[in-house]
């Protein structure tokens, strides 16, 4: 995180298994060769467990892709299961649920970045960019892909980030983006009135 005069600006990060070195290619092809099988056990513990197997003694970090709840965090990080969990806000239930999994992660002494949704629109990017200008101890943030990934954005302003992953702090009211709401009718597929 930067800060220019007044504005905050984050840095987006495309994140996945790492290798620190090139000494892991071992490692890589060990992966890549374990039946599927193994992998798909009934129980949270039971699959990183398994996967825990295959990176001891690599150089990968692991990152918690499944750890959406409290306790699935703290369990991954008192066995060493992960380096850092991955926190994604509509897979974890929300803005302030997502605040929440973060302070579990510091105070269990682990690390955590702001993850997204695959094919996410503006609205839940602009409530991750506001999260990552907000919170501290963040390491990595993901998402933003906006114009990447959709031909028509659904939100203004495009809040895609920019040259090498920078991007300022949103303004305004609410999520500080707008719904175009004439590009939404034209993929909604069925509406409901939700009475008040």
């Amino acid at each position: 995180m930067a800060e220019g005069g007044n504005a905050f600006f984050i840095k987006y990060f495309i994140l996945g298994i790492i290798p620190f070195s090139r000494s892991s290619s071992n490692t890589a092809s060990t992966i890549g060769s374990v039946k599927l099988s193994r992998l798909r056990k009934d129980s949270f513990s039971s699959r990183y467990e398994s996967l825990y197997s295959l990176t001891v003694g690599s150089n990968f970090f692991k990152i918690s892709f499944k750890t959406a709840t409290i306790r699935k965090a703290e369990h991954a990080l008192s066995r060493g299961w992960c380096d850092l969990v991955n926190i994604r806000i509509s897979k974890c239930g929300g803005v302030l649920a997502s605040v929440r999994l973060l302070a579990a992660v510091r105070e269990a002494g682990g690390r955590a970045q702001l993850g997204c949704q695959v094919g996410e629109t503006g609205l839940l990017s602009a409530a991750g960019r506001h999260l990552a200008c907000t919170l501290n101890h963040l390491e990595y943030l993901e998402g933003a892909y906006d114009r990447y990934l959709l031909s028509v954005q659904l939100t203004e302003p495009d809040i895609t980030f920019g040259t090498g992953g920078w991007a300022p702090a949103l303004r305004g009211p609410g999520l500080g983006v707008t719904v175009r709401q004439r590009v939404l009718e034209r993929f909604c597929v069925r509406q409901s009135a939700v009475p008040w």
